[in-house]
């Protein structure tokens, strides 16, 4: 080990030498005039902390040049260690385009939803959520916290955007929110749901049109 060791310590040697450290070889100034005794302080601590980071870094490569012995090695033996997630993994897949509809003299609006999906082989529930928003706006960002306790528990869970006041009129909103399940059912396999099973929860505006869908 000690062979491995000599080359940092030389290095040791090689940055204190070129910074004079050693047998006060430190270039120090004469004795400064009155007026300039800040700046040749400050000239005298900027070389000194440049010394000390160098040596921080001779001795990070002593550690690396040491390692461990074959004794030491033997003694702590690497071991594999089998974790088990205690919650289940569930990926999010963002901007689904469930169905296109006129809006704002566009004839093709696309209207997306957010699909957070257990990773599970076996069909599971779905849920969607109908964010509120006072009929005026339908950021389909609302209720993380909602939508992850669901997805945790082994539920497909689905947030949607939808037409809102005032380009959009009743029943339009509604419409968006049935279209969403309709998709949802159309494309079960895909997303591995149990299209029997497909429920509907909302907040506020949401939660009226959640009422109405059924």
């Amino acid at each position: 080990m000690l062979s491995l060791m000599a080359p940092a310590y030389m290095s040791i040697l090689t940055l204190l030498r070129l910074h004079g450290m050693i047998a006060g070889k430190m270039a120090v100034p004469a004795a400064p005039a009155a007026n300039h005794g800040t700046a040749v302080r400050g000239e005298f601590m900027m070389r000194f902390r440049n010394s000390l980071r160098h040596l921080m870094l001779a001795g990070v490569l002593i550690l690396g040049a040491a390692g461990f012995s074959d004794a030491e090695a033997a003694a702590y033996p690497s071991k594999t260690l089998d974790v088990t997630p205690v919650k289940t993994e569930v990926r999010q897949t963002s901007g689904i385009v469930y169905e296109q509809v006129p809006s704002r003299g566009y004839a093709n609006t696309a209207l997306q939803l957010d699909l957070l999906q257990p990773q599970k082989k076996t069909k599971m529930p779905a849920i969607v959520y109908v964010t509120g928003g006072g009929f005026i706006n339908a950021n389909r960002d609302n209720g993380v916290q909602l939508r992850n306790y669901l997805a945790e528990k082994g539920y497909v869970v689905a947030t949607i955007t939808y037409r809102v006041a005032p380009t959009a009129r009743f029943p339009e909103p509604l419409e968006d929110v049935k279209a969403s399940i309709r998709y949802l059912r159309a494309n079960a396999d895909k997303w591995n749901i149990d299209k029997d099973r497909i429920g509907i929860i909302g907040g506020s505006a949401g939660g009226y049109l959640a009422a109405y869908a059924g």
